[in-house]
C-alpha cells in the first residue's frame, strides 16, 4: 500500500462525516396540503407545512452509505497489508494515523516520542517501501 493510498482513507473518512453532517442538517422545504377543519359540511382547506427534503435526504443517505462501504473495503487491504509489515511499531503507528485519524503529535504522546520522531520513523519506512 502507498502513502497516497493510505491518505486516500483519511479522506474517505473526513467525506462520510461531511454527509454524516448534511444528513443531520437537511433542508426543511415548503409544501401544502387540502383537507378540512370539520367532518360535516366538508369545507375544503390549504394547509401549509413543512418538512425534510426526502428526496434529498434519500440521495445523501445512499451516498453516505457507498462511502461507508469504501472506508470498510479499504481497511480491509490496509490491514491484510499490515500483516507484511514486521516492525509492530510501525504497524501501530501506522493504525493510528490512517485508521484511527491520529495528528502525529497526538500519535507521539501515546508512544513517548517526539512530533518529529514519528515523521521521521514513517518517512523512513515509507522510503523503505
Amino acid at each position: 500500500m502507498t502513502r497516497v493510498e493510505l491518505e486516500q482513507l483519511k479522506s474517505l473518512k473526513q467525506e462520510a462525516k461531511q454527509l454524516q453532517e448534511e444528513l443531520n442538517n437537511l433542508p426543511f422545504v415548503p409544501a401544502s396540503v387540502k383537507g378540512s377543519m370539520v367532518e360535516f359540511p366538508y369545507i375544503e382547506t390549504t394547509f401549509k407545512v413543512s418538512g425534510i427534503d426526502e428526496k434529498k435526504g434519500k440521495q445523501v443517505k445512499e451516498k453516505l452509505d457507498r462511502v461507508l462501504d469504501e472506508i470498510q473495503d479499504q481497511i480491509l487491504s490496509m490491514e491484510e497489508w499490515l500483516e507484511s509489515v514486521e516492525d509492530s511499531e510501525i504497524r501501530t503507528i501506522l493504525r493510528m494515523k490512517y485508521r484511527n485519524g491520529m495528528k502525529d503529535k497526538e500519535i507521539a504522546a501515546d508512544l513517548g516520542y517526539t512530533r518529529q520522531a514519528i515523521g521521521a520513523k514513517l518517512k523512513r519506512f515509507f522510503e523503505k517501501i
